[in-house]
């Protein structure tokens, strides 16, 4: 099967980022039409990237698996997932090519659970991204500021630009296919339809 569009592999009906007018703020509306912001400055990309929320059916295709950047802040085995503070977050996104952020609590019982799912792919996905967990007690300023009300939610960022946000837990199966799927993504592609045609779609269907 050859490999979709990088338009297709982000495409989804119900959530859509919008460029502001100054291309200082990207907005993201939700399924109801809220607008959630996420707080972000890196690489010289908008300095508050955007956050839509809506949980993300079953992946579909078929991710490739050769060509994918080694991840440069990659971890050592048993600290696969780094825990963020407010003063860390900025700093951890903008050295990673590929992050994956769980935005979890830490008295959700599903969060505990989906975890252990994100710590098993992230010993095998080292070399692919770099993996992130903020909770409302280590990143308060983040958490409230990215107007995220679900957890877990996973949130992929490529160079500092968030490219998908859903809320709920994936299997392994699944969060596997996502790391695949946007680490391979064309970047250069996303961002210019944000530029250009001042709108791009993120999240799945």
């Amino acid at each position: 099967m050859p490999p979709a569009s990088a338009t297709a592999l982000v495409s989804s009906p119900m959530v859509v980022a919008r460029a502001g007018a100054d291309r200082r703020m990207v907005r993201a509306l939700d399924a109801e039409g809220t607008a959630l912001m996420f707080p972000i400055v890196a690489h010289g990309h908008p300095p508050r990237a955007p956050a839509g929320s809506r949980r993300a059916r079953t992946l579909r295709g078929s991710p490739r698996t050769g060509g994918v950047r080694p991840n440069p802040s990659a971890t050592v085995a048993g600290m696969t997932v780094t825990t963020l503070t407010d003063e860390t977050f900025e700093s951890a996104l903008t050295s990673a090519d590929v992050a994956i952020v769980i935005l979890s609590d830490d008295f959700c019982a599903s969060c505990g659970s989906y975890g252990e799912v994100v710590e098993t792919v992230a010993g095998r996905l080292q070399e692919q991204a770099s993996f992130f967990r903020v909770t409302r007690e280590s990143a308060p300023e983040v958490f409230a500021s990215s107007g995220v009300t679900q957890v877990p939610t996973t949130v992929v960022f490529r160079e500092g630009m968030l490219l998908h946000l859903d809320s709920g837990t994936h299997t392994e199966e699944n969060l596997e296919k996502l790391v695949h799927l946007f680490a391979e993504a064309d970047l250069e592609e996303m961002r210019h339809a944000v530029e250009e045609q001042g709108t791009t779609v993120i999240g799945q269907d």
